[in-house]
């Protein structure tokens, strides 16, 4: 993988309360202190990797393993996003630099492994990695944070721009074993759209009916994709089945105003996260699948 590695910063492990459960099957996750939370991705393991934001207004990364969080700050940097953990417990996401630079990165076994897209000038951010390492994400070219860039993938040590029929622009968010990519694109006429490449080369290009917005954030290992749609101003959770682009299931946080599901593992468990009373909350939505896990991305 072309990857350049750093020495690890020492993972402070903070102690915390367990998460609440407020339903048979969701539980809030709420980093002590933090005045948000997001989950943003979850392994087979139930290993969850997200950002909390601090009273500056400063992102900082954590893992959560059975209820213990474990800080995750890039040496120096001046905020860290993980995104996206797979089976081994590798944690691919993005920081930024002191010199306001974008870059992605890896963090496996202690050490971090930076990507720089080739030609990126406002920034390179890792969104997805598999269980065998290969890596997608997005990079900008004069692009500021949060406008729209264009997906890539990196395989064998070799970076590939990915482009979705139709799209002006677009972000590749997660990658399955399979090395079956989804993620989210503007089209030619403004359209937000979700799509998916198959491991064979096929791109489908999806949305929800009706929706101003159709992101998808994540794909598990049987195929199964979660992500967010936005009805008018307000953003609800989703779940796909496997190879299908039309039965999607709502997810919705009880009570919330609005719910968006980020992440989910081989199981089906779903983490994400949901605003209540103006307050900005991380879930788990737990799915009881008994023994019947596979490895995961």
């Amino acid at each position: 993988m072309n990857m350049r590695p750093i020495p690890i910063l020492a993972l402070a492990a903070l102690t915390s309360a367990a998460p609440v459960a407020l339903a048979d099957t969701y539980t809030t996750i709420d980093f002590p202190g933090a005045v948000g939370t997001d989950p943003n991705g979850i392994n087979s393991a139930g290993v969850i990797v997200g950002d909390y934001i601090d009273h500056a207004g400063a992102a900082h990364g954590f893992q959560l393993v059975d209820g213990v969080f474990t800080a995750i700050d890039y040496p120096g940097a001046t905020q860290t996003t993980p995104i996206s953990v797979n089976a081994r417990g590798d944690v691919a996401g993005f920081f930024l630099d002191p010199s306001n630079q974008w870059h992605g990165f890896v963090l496996s076994d202690g050490k971090y492994f930076v990507q720089d897209y080739p030609g990126a000038t406002t920034g390179s951010f890792t969104l997805g990695i598999s269980a065998n390492e290969t890596l997608v994400g997005e990079f900008k070219v004069g692009q500021a944070f949060g406008q729209l860039g264009y997906a890539w993938i990196l395989s064998h040590g070799e970076y590939v721009q990915l482009t979705p029929p139709g799209s002006a622009q677009a972000f590749a968010t997660s990658i399955n074993p399979r090395g079956d990519v989804v993620g989210r694109l503007i089209d030619t006429i403004g359209r937000q759209l979700a799509w998916k490449l198959d491991k064979d080369g096929t791109y489908t290009v999806f949305q929800f009916p009706g929706a101003v917005l159709t992101n998808a954030r994540n794909i598990n290992t049987k195929g199964e994709i979660v992500g967010v749609y936005r009805l008018g101003s307000v953003n609800h959770g989703f779940v796909l089945p496997a190879n299908d682009f039309v039965n999607f299931t709502t997810i919705n946080f009880p009570g919330a105003a609005t719910t968006r599901a980020l992440g989910i593992n081989s199981c089906g468990d779903v983490v994400g996260t949901y605003d209540l009373a103006g307050v900005h909350h991380g879930f788990l939505l737990s799915h009881d699948c008994g023994d019947d896990r596979a490895d995961d991305d």
